[in-house]
């Protein structure tokens, strides 16, 4: 019965991780198309469900827990798996701070994403769908390769924002649509941040090991 448990568990968290990375998807579309109509989408449809789905899978891992009392290795499954619900809502309203940026930015006719932001975008999602592949598959190897690329995410992002910080802005405009972008640059940084903890969480699932990569309590 426990097996049965665990196994809907997983089933969930890899559910609801699918759904945190559509609404990645779907930013990155908006962004791309300039649809505003996606964007809303997100915030207004998509966010609200996410945070239903976190607060039921929440209860599915504290009621399972007084039900079984778990030791050893499933009790350590099952609070990862609630920490890593909770980094996929958190990249779920990281979606939506995108989304929310991209519609301040469309307001302008120089309101253009840069290919800069879109590789970071790319990045960011690689990382993501890797960190969930490793939490399916038990992968600590493919969980130590996500934690490793973080760094190159913060130095793209640095040198996004550096490039943006260097360009003159004189008008509202030019300030605002600045400001845009460098919100989506640094909410992309946050999502590839929170992936690195889902990798650092299925390591210390597969493994028993602690690794940490770095802090994002100030997320």
């Amino acid at each position: 019965m426990i097996d049965n448990m665990m196994n809907e568990l997983k089933r969930s968290v890899l559910s609801y991780a699918s759904f945190v990375k559509d609404m990645m998807n779907k930013c990155i579309e908006g962004l791309s198309k300039r649809d505003s109509k996606l964007l809303l989408n997100i915030i207004n449809d998509l966010e609200p469900y996410a945070n239903i789905k976190e607060l039921e899978i929440d209860e599915y891992c504290i009621s399972s827990i007084a039900q079984f009392q778990p030791k050893g290795k499933i009790l350590r499954q099952i609070i990862m798996s609630l920490k890593i619900n909770n980094d996929l809502e958190r990249i779920a309203d990281h979606a939506v701070n995108i989304a929310e940026a991209g519609l301040e930015l469309f307001k302008y006719p120089l309101g253009v994403v840069s290919e800069e932001i879109f590789s970071m975008a790319s990045f960011a999602n690689s990382m993501f769908e890797d960190a969930i592949a490793s939490f399916s598959y038990e992968d600590s190897d493919k969980a130590t390769s996500v934690c490793e690329q973080d760094d190159n995410m913060d130095k793209l992002n640095e040198k996004i924002i550096l490039n943006f910080l260097s360009v003159p802005v004189n008008s509202v405009e030019e300030k605002s649509t600045a400001l845009s972008l460098v919100l989506i640059s640094r909410n992309l940084e946050r999502v590839a941040d929170l992936a690195t903890n889902i990798a650092e969480d299925v390591y210390y699932i597969a493994t028993g090991k602690v690794i940490k990569h770095k802090s994002s309590e100030n997320l």
